[in-house]
């Protein structure tokens, strides 16, 4: 039986149907109303089945939360997930070893009604939609700071054969500063894989994750925006080529303008 990250409670299978010719099995849980979605789960279902799953609920004194908020699969500690699909307020809780995903009851109803609202933004506009990556949860990496050092959270680059293989694999990136704000990072890579930018400030605690590619693809290009001027930035690129092995790059330096 899976425990709940958050209260300690049992989680229930529950089934949903993210569209009306198709549903899938997510672990529910009844007491917080928190739900834990496996690998890529997060990203199916909408706004509606959100709300159905927040109605399942039977305790609401928060006082009683007493979960160990580690992964219900493999007991690993979950660290929080951000990116550009993630509103600031919103907080989803990310496994490092299995990329399942644990969001609060009230969390999951913010984050879809952002994504929903976002897609209809760009629908009566006429906008072009952008990147995947900017309306779902990626899947790819994961990434912390400890001590100003840029880590994966399995740490595969600190082998010698994953930076030979990373330097055979990702090309040293183009960083091209278009103005004050945003910086446009483009490489290319020796076989398609999904990837991911990791960067952050001068004197910044926390790094910012921005995915890529969701797609495998050889061309990578991504703009990384609302950068402060005249600042020093490091990056890192990341890349997955197999699920569950990801290798990093060297770090880069770039100051915007």
């Amino acid at each position: 039986m899976l425990i709940c990250p958050k209260c300690g409670h049992n989680l229930t299978p529950l089934t949903v149907k993210p569209d009306p010719e198709s549903s899938m099995e997510l672990d529910h849980c009844y007491y917080c109303g928190g739900v834990w979605f496996d690998h890529y789960e997060i990203n199916r279902i909408g706004l509606t089945e959100a709300e159905k799953l927040a109605s399942h609920k039977k305790m609401d004194n928060t006082s009683n939360y007493s979960g160990n908020n580690q992964c219900p699969r493999d007991n690993t500690k979950l660290l929080r997930k951000t990116g550009e699909s993630i509103p600031q307020n919103v907080t989803v809780l990310s496994c490092p070893v299995c990329n399942g995903n644990f969001v609060t009851q009230k969390d999951l109803i913010h984050l879809k009604d952002a994504q929903s609202k976002r897609l209809d933004y760009f629908k009566a506009w006429n906008i072009p939609l952008p990147k995947l990556s900017s309306i779902l949860i990626s899947v790819l990496i994961f990434s912390i700071a400890i001590g100003g050092v840029f880590l994966t959270v399995r740490n595969v680059e600190k082998s010698q054969e994953a930076r030979i293989k990373a330097k055979e694999t990702i090309s040293v990136p183009t960083i091209i500063v278009s103005s004050a704000n945003s910086v446009v990072v483009s490489f290319t890579t020796t076989i398609p894989t999904q990837s991911s930018v990791v960067y952050k400030a001068e004197g910044e605690v926390e790094p910012h994750t921005i995915p890529i590619s969701i797609e495998k693809s050889i061309n990578h290009t991504v703009v990384l925006q609302n950068l402060t001027s005249q600042t020093s930035y490091t990056l890192k690129v990341y890349i997955e080529e197999v699920p569950g092995e990801i290798i990093g790059s060297p770090t880069y330096s770039f100051t915007t303008n």
